[in-house]
């Protein structure tokens, strides 16, 4: 089965650069269960200094940090926005960091060892987003399971 590809509309895929969508996801994981702990955004910004994705522009970890939580900017009372995390999804989805992203997400969501409803939704459509093989995203969450003691789960 073929994933079906999601347009997120052009102007927002043009507003996130690699780098800024890189760490939208990562802080959309950290933020879908309702609260962004600051262990997850200590996580985030080392991620942002080792990454090679990083390594390769200019942009700063913490600046594009400050740039998705700006544009993912959640009031609980509204839906989750979906709108641009489709957008980040679709500025990585062909660049060839889609399984980096996506198991760095996990290893964000799996870290806490509670897994919410919202937190898996957000990791079924972030694999559907970013139009990963099925096998390979098994493949990772296995690993990501394992390193954070999840067991058979």
């Amino acid at each position: 089965m073929t994933p079906k590809t999601i347009a997120a509309p052009a102007d927002l895929v043009a507003a996130w650069t690699v780098e800024q969508a890189f760490v939208a996801l990562l802080y959309a994981a950290a933020l879908v269960d309702g609260e962004v702990h600051p262990d997850e955004l200590e996580e985030i910004t080392a991620l942002g200094h080792r990454l090679q994705v990083f390594e390769k522009h200019s942009s700063d970890a913490d600046m594009c940090l400050d740039t998705a939580r700006a544009r993912l900017d959640w009031n609980r009372a509204a839906p989750f926005p979906w709108t641009a995390f489709d957008a980040a999804c679709a500025v990585l989805a062909h660049k060839q960091l889609g399984e980096t992203v996506f198991a760095n997400a996990c290893d964000i969501i799996f870290a806490d060892r509670v897994v919410t409803h919202a937190e898996v939704d957000l990791v079924n459509r972030m694999a559907e987003r970013l139009q990963l093989n099925p096998g390979r995203v098994d493949m990772i969450i296995e690993a990501i399971k394992i390193k954070n003691g999840h067991g058979d789960s």
